[in-house]
């Protein structure tokens, strides 16, 4: 008995193309945000050393007036939590309109010892 359906071959499916990275080891060296974050590691040793400790947004703030690339806040806090050039000195606390926060003063290592 023949089938009532025609049966025809599928040659191409409509499935949304897959994008193919390389793996890291395989990119090129300083691709990516590595060469970014080794530069801002210098412009914030360079701020620390001339302006003493400073807050995150007080970097930042530094980072515009100098007009230098500005980071976004958490590429800084990674950035000061990493590299062991940089140490936490103090911490304040600040009290907002329904809760308190604390932020961190962050200084050069070799400066506080």
């Amino acid at each position: 008995m023949e089938s009532l359906f025609k049966q025809t071959h599928v040659l191409h499916a409509a499935t949304p193309s897959l994008m193919v990275y390389a793996p890291p080891a395989l990119m090129p060296e300083g691709s990516g945000n590595m060469a970014k974050n080794k530069r801002l590691r210098g412009n914030v040793e360079q701020l620390l050393r001339q302006r003493g400790p400073m807050t995150s947004q007080g970097i930042i703030d530094a980072l515009i007036e100098e007009k230098k690339s500005v980071p976004g806040m958490n590429t800084l806090a990674m950035v000061l939590r990493r590299h062991k050039e940089f140490t936490e000195v103090d911490e304040v606390k600040c009290k907002g309109h329904e809760s308190s926060y604390s932020i961190k003063i962050w200084y050069l290592k070799e400066a506080v010892e």
